[in-house]
C-alpha cells in the first residue's frame, strides 16, 4: 500500500493547525460541511426504521435521506470539475479530489485483505460495500448472530492499520462497515453494480425479500413483460444447477417467444415516460415518448407534465412506429409481427446481459420465421 504525504506529516499538520489558530488561514469548510450532512442523513435513516417499506411515511423519509446523499456526492464531484475555458467552479481542487479517490481505493483494498484474513472470500466490492462469503460453510442463522461481531472485528483492524500509517485521531475516523444483508443466494452478472439476492436477514431483522439492483426491470421505461421475464430468468438462474442454467433459460425464452407472437402479452408491452419540458418544441429529438405526446396533443388528451404511454406497433425501414394510448380510452393497440420482434429483441438483450453471453446466432434466425415476407422487407 502506498500513500503520498509530506516528508514530516506530523510537523506539517501542526503547522496547519497553528496557522488556523492564529487566524492566518481559515479552517477548511469541506470536512465540517460533509460531516454535518452525514449526521443529518444518519438521523433521518434511523427515523426510516419506524415505518414499513411500503408506507407513504417511509417513502417521504427515504426521499429526504437520498436528497442529502445527492448533495454530499455533488459536493465531492465539483471539487474535481476541471476548468473549462479558463473557468472553474469555486470549490475546484484537483489535489483534494485525487486524494479522496486514492485514499478510498487504498481503504477498499486494505478492507479486502483484512476480510480474507478473517476467513471470508470477497465475492464483490463496490464504492461503499463489500460482499463476503465464508470460506468455511456456516449456518445462516449463526451467521446472522455473528454479523455484528464480525463487522466490529473488521472495523477495528482497518482503523488500527490506517492509524499506524496516518496520524488520524479516533474522533476523526468515520469509516464504519455495518452488516446490512445476509443472503440465502445471490447472483452477480458480468456487468458491474448489477445483482439479485434472496435476503433472509436485513439490518437486524429476519424477513425474506428480493434485493434487485441495476436491472432493466428497475428502469422507469421498462415495459411490464420485461420485469416479468427478468424475474422468471433470475429465479431459474438461482434455482438451477450451474451446468443447466443456460439450457433452462433458453427453454423458458422459447416459450415466452411463442406466447408473445401469439398475442398473449399484448397488455404487458406498454412503455411509459413523463413529459418534463414546458413545450414539446423544447425537445431536440423526437423520441418515442415525444411522438406519443404529439399524438395525444392532437386529440386534446395531453397536459404538459403528464406521463404518456405507448406501444411500438411495428418497425418500418428501421424506424419504430408507435401508437399512443389515450388515457380516456385505455385501449391497447395490437402490434404487427415486426413490433413483436422489437419487444422480443429487447428481451433477448436482457438475457444476454444476464448470462454474459452473445446469443445472436440463436436469436435472429429464430425471430425471422415469425415475420411475413412483405413485413420483413419493410423492416
Amino acid at each position: 500500500m502506498e500513500f503520498t504525504a509530506p516528508i514530516d506529516l506530523e510537523e506539517y499538520l501542526w503547522f496547519v493547525e497553528e496557522l488556523q489558530r492564529r487566524g492566518l488561514i481559515k479552517k477548511p469548510i469541506y470536512p465540517d460541511m460533509l460531516m454535518s450532512l452525514s449526521r443529518q442523513r444518519e438521523t433521518i435513516k434511523k427515523e426510516m426504521r419506524k415505518y414499513s417499506k411500503d408506507s407513504p411515511e417511509f417513502m417521504s423519509v427515504n426521499i429526504r435521506q437520498a436528497s442529502i446523499k445527492l448533495i454530499m456526492v455533488a459536493s465531492y464531484g465539483v471539487a474535481g470539475h476541471a476548468p473549462k475555458k479558463g473557468k472553474a467552479v469555486r470549490f475546484f481542487d484537483e489535489d483534494f479530489f485525487n486524494s479522496v479517490t486514492g485514499t478510498a481505493q487504498d481503504i477498499i483494498r486494505e478492507t479486502v485483505r483484512i476480510c480474507e484474513e478473517c476467513g471470508f472470500e470477497v465475492t464483490y466490492g463496490d464504492t461503499d460495500s463489500v460482499f463476503l462469503k465464508p470460506k468455511v460453510p456456516i449456518d445462516l442463522f449463526k451467521l446472522t448472530l455473528w454479523a455484528d461481531f464480525i463487522a466490529k472485528k473488521i472495523n477495528y483492524l482497518v482503523k488500527e492499520r490506517f492509524q499506524k500509517l496516518l496520524p488520524i485521531k479516533d474522533e476523526d475516523w468515520h469509516i464504519v462497515l455495518e452488516p446490512k444483508n445476509v443472503y440465502q443466494a445471490i447472483v452477480f452478472t458480468s456487468a458491474k453494480k448489477k445483482y439479485r439476492g434472496e435476503v433472509v436477514w436485513t439490518e437486524h431483522e429476519y424477513h425474506k425479500e428480493t434485493d434487485l439492483v441495476g436491472f432493466e426491470a428497475k428502469r422507469s421505461d421498462a415495459f411490464p413483460l420485461m420485469a416479468k421475464v427478468q424475474e422468471d430468468c433470475q429465479r431459474i438462474l438461482i434455482g438451477s444447477p450451474l451446468e443447466e442454467i443456460e439450457r433452462n433459460i433458453l427453454a423458458h425464452m422459447r416459450k415466452v417467444e411463442e406466447e408473445l407472437f401469439r398475442g398473449k402479452y399484448d397488455h404487458m408491452l406498454t412503455q411509459e415516460k413523463t413529459i418534463r419540458k414546458t413545450t414539446l418544441e423544447d425537445y431536440e429529438h423526437t423520441d418515442p415518448h415525444v411522438e406519443a405526446a404529439k399524438q395525444l396533443l392532437e386529440k386534446g388528451a395531453l397536459r404538459m407534465g403528464d406521463r404518456v404511454s405507448w406501444i411500438v406497433t411495428e418497425i418500418k425501414n428501421g424506424k419504430q412506429i408507435i401508437e399512443a394510448i389515450d388515457p380516456r380510452e385505455q385501449k391497447i393497440p395490437k402490434p404487427k409481427t415486426t413490433g413483436y420482434r422489437y419487444y422480443m429483441n429487447r428481451l433477448w438483450d436482457m438475457v444476454e446481459r444476464l448470462l454474459g453471453k452473445n446469443l445472436n446466432t440463436i436469436v435472429e434466425s429464430k425471430l425471422d420465421r415469425w415475420i411475413p415476407n412483405e413485413e420483413r422487407r419493410e423492416s
